[in-house]
């Protein structure tokens, strides 16, 4: 069986565009809220927001996608109460899937890192959003977007697993435990 899986910009949140993308067999819908909804405007392009945004993932749903995932970046400015209200905002939004990364300055012309998040609070993250009743959740400084996508999808979603989560801090979140090849691969995931 042929697995479909599609990240989606979506401008603007057009629902023609929404509506067409999501009915199209999907079996995973991707749409990034990329930070918290304080930061929106600091963070993402201008013609972005967290409405826009919950509001594609929600459309997405309502045309029977199997499963919404969507990503945040840490480390932008947010406070914990902040991600905590936002990992809350999704779940009532009926996103199932959600990964927590750190942010990495690009370029010396993009927004610079606030603060490197620690192993601790990313597992702290994943436990709430655990509890939150997420259906997988990434959680760790080399986590990406699409971190262990196919993992997630196979295993997890449609082969009938359980609720999971996968925390990178054990593998991932320090360099000193990180081999270079797993640091690549979760970097260009």
């Amino acid at each position: 069986m042929r697995r479909r899986w599609c990240v989606c910009w979506l401008g603007r949140g057009n629902r023609a565009a929404v509506d067409l993308v999501a009915g199209s067999g999907l079996d995973v819908f991707a749409h990034n809220v990329e930070t918290v909804p304080r930061l929106q405007s600091v963070v993402r392009d201008r013609r972005a927001n967290w409405q826009q945004s919950i509001a594609v993932l929600r459309a997405a749903k309502e045309q029977g996608v199997r499963v919404t995932k969507t990503s945040i970046m840490l480390g932008c400015g947010e406070a914990r109460e902040e991600v905590l209200e936002a990992l809350a905002l999704l779940r009532e939004a009926g996103v199932d899937v959600v990964t927590l990364g750190q942010y990495m300055r690009p370029t010396k012309k993009h927004m610079a890192v606030s603060e490197f998040v620690t192993p601790a609070a990313f597992e702290s993250y994943e436990q709430a959003a655990k509890e939150m009743g997420f259906l997988y959740v990434a959680s760790g400084a080399m986590v990406r977007s699409s971190y262990r996508a196919g993992e997630l999808y196979l295993k997890n979603m449609l082969g009938g697993g359980s609720s999971s989560s996968t925390s990178s801090s054990s593998s991932t979140s320090t360099s000193t435990s990180t081999s270079s090849s797993e640091a690549q691969q979760a970097a260009t995931a």
